[in-house]
């Protein structure tokens, strides 16, 4: 059932086994994987089935930090149907193993969980986004036809991502009328959840204050509570919900809002001209910039060299360089290739741009908090400090040295690295809009806001989906990942509401 939250009278209180906070991604997964148990269920979304300008305004915060983006907070996220899909290009990869680990030389780094305790969720997490599973029940991992640029040279590794065709908005659209249709599951639209009311010692959510934006208020009260907001609003609501805990819920330890992280994405980063013989580079480029093939590949580094190098993830995407006597960095690289690397072919060279993301070491100091403006219902709004280390900054300088490196050693053609040491991040420098970390997982109180169940440190009935529950971000679009915890969660609710 859909209701839109104007037709409810004031002062309601509505009662469930289970509330969803946003109906994103991570919400609406979760909600159609308990549509099988009965469980009575409300999902809540701040939004409409469409954008509008209204309920956006909620979005408004304040951006500091290394690289401040004026109006970032709004722009990067939707209250609407579906979420921050309405913006996705689609991109899905799984993090890679290595991003579970605890590594030595990236601090506060490891997961509670590994992939291998993901592995069937991610299976059927790409059933739902509606692309190929990128490793099969036997072990079978997917793959692209090649040859690619430098093949598997030792440090790089060609990595394979798909775009699911639920993006650009399609993903709340195809499953919103599914979820109507439950008998056990409501939707409220345009329903805003403004404060979590909890206990007097803060065990335990009694209800949810929610909104409309003509004024009016209801309640709700659920058994168990999921937070499915978003990698901000997620730690922006437990820092509001402070009427017995001044520091928030789940804040016993000053953790809430810490350890944010995007991924850093830097666009011409580089430029790479290629004049080596057609097999070393054939197929790459079609591939990667034609979306109706559904996959692309990407250079990146390998765990090995990680672990030599101390290194991050990262990878590096190549975009066609537009050729003209105005294009420096074309003539540059390719006056530079032309001295050093022979071209057997007598092909014309081709020229791209290297756009880089790379990961973010999780830092304490890079944090959600609340700023003095408040919203529409009186709330603060959330402020964001996005702070990036010289660490992060080396692991996409050291990482673009390795792919020019291999270029001049198999004599494929030249790369030109663009980032200069002494102004490290340049003005062309954003985040992916990849909000992610501030209500990390950790099986320690003190170092995470959630257990490994997703469950709230300290609290009986509250639990987190989303990328804000990420301890570190890897390098692939969270967007899949977010889904295969959603479902992850989803079998665990079942359990705890006696539906296994």
């Amino acid at each position: 059932m859909i209701i839109d939250a104007h037709q409810i009278e004031e002062d309601s209180n509505i009662e469930a086994d289970v509330c969803i906070i946003g109906a994103g991604p991570a919400g609406i997964s979760l909600a159609r994987a308990l549509v099988d148990t009965g469980a009575n269920v409300v999902l809540l979304e701040s939004g409409g089935t469409k954008v509008e300008e209204a309920p956006q305004e909620l979005n408004e915060g304040v951006d500091l930090g290394t690289i401040a983006r004026q109006g970032h907070l709004r722009r990067s996220r939707r209250r609407v149907v579906g979420g921050a899909t309405v913006l996705w290009g689609g991109w899905c990869r799984p993090l890679d193993a290595i991003d579970f680990e605890a590594r030595p030389w990236v601090p506060h780094s490891g997961w509670p969980i590994s992939k291998a305790d993901l592995a069937p969720y991610y299976r059927r997490a790409a059933a739902v986004l509606q692309i190929e599973p990128f490793e099969a029940e036997d072990g079978t991992k997917l793959k692209l036809p090649g040859p690619y640029i430098l093949q598997e040279s030792e440090p790089l590794v060609t990595k394979v991502f798909q775009v699911s065709p639920t993006k650009d908005g399609r993903f709340g659209k195809q499953y919103l009328q599914p979820l109507a249709k439950a008998d056990n599951v409501r939707v409220l639209l345009n329903a805003t959840a403004f404060e979590l009311q909890a206990s007097e010692n803060g065990s335990t959510v009694k209800q949810i204050a929610v909104g409309y934006l003509d004024g009016k208020r209801i309640s709700v009260k659920a058994k168990h509570v999921v937070l499915a907001m978003g990698g901000v609003e997620n730690a922006r609501l437990l820092l509001n919900s402070n009427g017995h805990q001044a520091a928030g819920l789940g804040n016993q330890h000053d953790v809430v809002g810490r350890y944010y992280m995007e991924h850093p994405w830097i666009t011409a980063a580089g430029g790479i001209v290629i004049v080596g013989s057609p097999p070393v580079y054939q197929g790459f480029g079609k591939e990667y910039h034609d979306y109706r093939s559904w996959r692309f590949p990407a250079l990146a580094v390998s765990d090995a060299v990680q672990r030599r190098d101390k290194l991050m993830n990262f990878r590096a995407r190549l975009e066609p360089m537009p050729t003209g006597p105005t294009n420096a960095l074309h003539q540059s690289i390719g006056q530079t290739a032309a001295k050093f690397v022979p071209n057997k072919t007598k092909r014309p060279p081709e020229y791209f741009q290297i756009d880089v993301s790379s990961e973010q070491a999780p830092n304490p100091d890079s944090r959600v908090t609340l700023a003095e403006k408040k919203d529409l219902f009186g709330m603060p709004q959330a402020q964001l400090d996005w702070q990036l280390t010289d660490f992060d900054n080396r692991t996409i300088r050291d990482s673009l040295a390795l792919i020019a490196s291999e270029l001049g050693k198999w004599q494929v053609g030249r790369a030109q690295n663009s980032i200069d040491e002494s102004d490290p991040w340049p003005l062309r420098t954003a985040g992916a809009c990849h909000h992610m970390g501030a209500t990390r997982m950790h099986t320690d109180a003190k170092q995470g806001v959630v257990d490994a169940d997703c469950r709230v440190h300290g609290m009986s009935n509250l639990f987190i989906a989303g990328s804000s529950v990420f301890p570190t971000g890897g390098v692939a679009n969270p967007t899949f990942t977010i889904i295969a915890l959603s479902l992850r969660l989803a079998d665990h609710l079942k359990s705890v509401l006696g539906n296994t």
